[in-house]
C-alpha cells in the first residue's frame, strides 16, 4: 500500500506493509498493537471505498466502474505477475459480496425478530404447509427463519418436482424430514425436461438404518419420468422375495404410489402389489415392461386387496385382452 508522507514533491513516497494472509496462517504473529493499527487503517480505507456509492462525484455506477479499470490497469503496467492482481482483485470482490450477504442476513433477522408476529411453534407450523421451494427460500432469509426451518416437520411433504434438482438435493431433502417424512414426490412430470442430475441413490437415506426407518410413515411416494433412477432402489429383481425389498419393507405405510415412466415387468408389478398391502391409489402411467398379466394374477392372489384406483395409462405393452381377463375375475 503506497501513503503520501508529505507534501513535498521531491520526497519518496513511503510504503506501509500490509501482512497477506497467508504470512498469518503461517504461523507469524504481528504484535498487538500494530496489528490493531494497521487493522484500523484496513478498515478507514474499506470505510472510504464504500462511502463512494453515495458521493456525489461518484453517483452513477459507470463512473465506480471507470475507476476500476484505471486501477486494475495501472496495477498490470506495473506488476510482475498480473495473474496474481487479478486473483487477488476477484478474491477481494468475493470477499466483499459474502460479507454484505451476512450483513445483509443479520439486518433481515434482527428486522424479523421484531416484525415476525409469530412464535416460533406457528413458524415451524405455517412453513409445514407452504411448498419446499418456498420453504428453501425463506430459510435463506435470515437466521431466525432458517432455524425454524430446521425442525423435521417443516419437511414432513417434500415436492421437488418443480425445480431441476440434482441427487444430492433429494437426500437432504429425506434426511431433513427425518422420521417426520409423509409425502415425496421427486422428478420431472414434463417429459420435454432432461433430468439426467438424478441417480438412483437419492431415494437411498430411505433404507438408513442409522438414521432409523425414514420411510417409516411414508404415505405418498411419486416417481416421475424414467430413465434416472437406479431401479434396486425402488424394485428387486424376480429372484428376491417380497419380504427382502428395502422398498416395501421401509415403507410400510405406503398409501399411494406413483411411478410413472419406468420399465416394470409383469412380475415386478405384481410383486409390488402383493408386497405393499396398504396401498389404495397406484399409478403406473407410461410403463414399458409390463403386458398386464399381474392383474390377473394378483386377483388371484390377492382376495384382500385394499386398492381401489390403478391407473395404466398409455402404458406401451399393456393388451387389451389380459387387462379384460382381470376385469373378468373382479
Amino acid at each position: 500500500m503506497v501513503m503520501e508522507a508529505s507534501s513535498d514533491p521531491n520526497k519518496r513516497l513511503c510504503r506501509l506493509p500490509v501482512p497477506s494472509l497467508s504470512s498469518s496462517s503461517s504461523g507469524q504473529h504481528l504484535d498487538p498493537i500494530l496489528a490493531d493499527v494497521d487493522q484500523k487503517h484496513v478498515d478507514q480505507i474499506i470505510s472510504s471505498f464504500l462511502s463512494l456509492s453515495v458521493s456525489p462525484s461518484f453517483s452513477s455506477s459507470e463512473a465506480i466502474g471507470s475507476s476500476f479499470e484505471r486501477a486494475l490497469e495501472k496495477m498490470f503496467i506495473y506488476s510482475v505477475d498480473e495473474s496474481v492482481n487479478l486473483d487477488r482483485g476477484l478474491e477481494l470482490s468475493s470477499l466483499l459480496h459474502e460479507s454484505t450477504k451476512r450483513w445483509y442476513r443479520r439486518q433481515a433477522t434482527t428486522h424479523n425478530s421484531i416484525a415476525w408476529p409469530l412464535p416460533s411453534e406457528l413458524t415451524v407450523k405455517v412453513f409445514s404447509m407452504v411448498d419446499t421451494k418456498s420453504l428453501v427460500q425463506a430459510s435463506a432469509c435470515c437466521t431466525m427463519f432458517k432455524k425454524c426451518a430446521l425442525d423435521q416437520v417443516c419437511y414432513s411433504n417434500v415436492d421437488l418436482t418443480t425445480a431441476n434438482v440434482k441427487s444430492q438435493v433429494v437426500r437432504n431433502m429425506i434426511l431433513k424430514a427425518g422420521k417426520e417424512l409423509r409425502s415425496l414426490k421427486v422428478g420431472c412430470r414434463d417429459e420435454s425436461t432432461d433430468n439426467p442430475m438424478l441417480i438412483g441413490s437419492c431415494l437411498a437415506p430411505l433404507s438408513y438404518q442409522k438414521h432409523g426407518v425414514l420411510g417409516n410413515l411414508l404415505g405418498s411416494l411419486h416417481l416421475y419420468i424414467r430413465g434416472w433412477l437406479d431401479r434396486k432402489y425402488c424394485l428387486r429383481g424376480p429372484c428376491a422375495s417380497i419380504n427382502a425389498s428395502p422398498f416395501q419393507k421401509n415403507c410400510p405405510n405406503l398409501t399411494s404410489l406413483s411411478l410413472i415412466g419406468f420399465h416394470i415387468t409383469d412380475l415386478e408389478a405384481y410383486m409390488l402389489l402383493m408386497g405393499l398391502r396398504k396401498v389404495k391409489y397406484m399409478d403406473l402411467s407410461k410403463t414399458s415392461g409390463f403386458e398386464g398379466r399381474f392383474l390377473r394374477d394378483v386377483s388371484h392372489d390377492f382376495k384382500d386387496a385394499v386398492i381401489e384406483t390403478l391407473i395404466l395409462r398409455d402404458s406401451i405393452l399393456l393388451t387389451q385382452q389380459d387387462a379384460c381377463d382381470s376385469f373378468d375375475t373382479l
